[in-house]
């Protein structure tokens, strides 16, 4: 430390010192400060080669250690972080698990909140979702669901949500009554009226075998609605 003290008194903009300040932060596990300095060093000397994986180290424990002070949100800011800036022989799988733990976690607190009526905690909840790993459109679904029939949603985004729910349920081969539904709901309300019927009656005709009676038969009467 007297050191990096007498070297900054020396020059202020020394990126070195970070780099020194840096894995001294590191022995002492604060992780977070030893971040901050090696992203100025990066701004400094982006062509150092090293500071790119000292930061992805350090990310990673950062979230290892807000984990287990359960903080989740900031454990998956952190280990997101990491596998943006993780180099390519770094062991990235232990922290996707963690992630992956996180989501479950998420999935499960949403749909307990909308089930008793807390609406605003689910919609936070399957935006979690979203963010820890935007190719599940699963949590796409849970969250266009909850939000379909609140008037001040925004419509671009049901539009992106309903579009990716719909698509995840017929890349696996799942039924889509719900989706188709939800999906015609939001194209009628963004001004497609004629997108609507079409996907409905497209539907329809070759419905999938496990949808529900209830469902297609709602799915009917929006059809004949739009046909109006």
């Amino acid at each position: 430390q007297q050191l990096v003290d007498l070297a900054l008194a020396a020059n202020p903009q020394e990126p070195a010192v970070d780099l020194v300040r840096a894995r001294m932060l590191r022995d002492q596990r604060k992780y977070a400060a030893a971040i901050e300095a090696l992203e100025r060093l990066r701004v400094a000397l982006p062509d150092f080669e090293d500071s790119k994986a000292m930061l992805a180290e350090n990310l990673r424990d950062l979230g290892y250690e807000r984990r287990f002070a359960k903080d989740d949100d900031g454990a998956v800011a952190a280990w997101l972080r990491f596998l943006e800036q993780a180099p390519q022989n770094v062991d990235v799988e232990a922290v996707k698990m963690q992630l992956a733990a996180i989501w479950r976690h998420k999935e499960s607190a949403g749909i307990e909140a909308r089930s008793r009526g807390d609406r605003a905690a689910a919609i936070a909840a399957f935006r979690d979702c979203l963010r820890i790993d935007p190719a599940q459109h699963w949590a796409a679904w849970l969250l266009v669901s909850t939000l379909v029939d609140d008037p001040a949603a925004d419509l671009k985004e049901l539009d992106d949500l309903s579009r990716k729910a719909l698509e995840w349920q017929q890349s696996h081969g799942l039924d889509r009554s719900q989706q188709v539904a939800v999906r015609a709901t939001v194209l009628g309300r963004g001004g497609d009226p004629t997108a609507a019927r079409k996907l409905l009656e497209d539907y329809l005709r070759a419905p999938d075998a496990t949808a529900p009676p209830a469902v297609l038969e709602i799915l009917r009467g929006m059809a004949r609605d739009l046909g109006r």
